[in-house]
């Protein structure tokens, strides 16, 4: 697309023409936490949902499942966006076992080396 104008042409007028169509705020709208914000109701998004492209029946069903019937969020996933990202507590156990079995095997000949009598 980078490298034809025509599509270049149509993108931009495509951008012009739902920029008009916004009104003074362009074709943003209003942000959440101004006055004229309206959140979009279920029916809207599934709207939206059943003009998209591309994708599959199933993942249009899953979709529908999770917009007109939310699960609420469980603590693994309060914990999973806020809380730490990195090892879990079995990746440690497993780190200081292999470490204390390299310690067992070779500690005493590292011993003799680093602390020669």
């Amino acid at each position: 697309m980078a490298e034809d104008p025509i599509n270049q042409q149509a993108f931009a007028e495509d951008v012009a023409a739902a920029a008009a169509a916004g009104g003074p705020e362009g074709f943003a709208g209003p942000e959440p936490g101004h006055p004229d914000f309206k959140m979009p109701s279920a029916d809207e998004i599934w709207k939206l949902v059943q003009d998209m492209e591309g994708i599959s029946d199933e993942e249009r069903a899953d979709l529908r499942e999770s917009i007109f019937n939310p699960k609420p969020p469980s603590p693994e996933d309060f914990m999973r966006q806020y809380g730490p990202s990195g090892h879990s507590s079995r990746e440690y156990i497993v780190f200081f076992v292999m470490l204390a079995l390299i310690l067992l095997v070779f500690g005493k000949p590292l011993k003799r080396v680093l602390l020669p009598s």
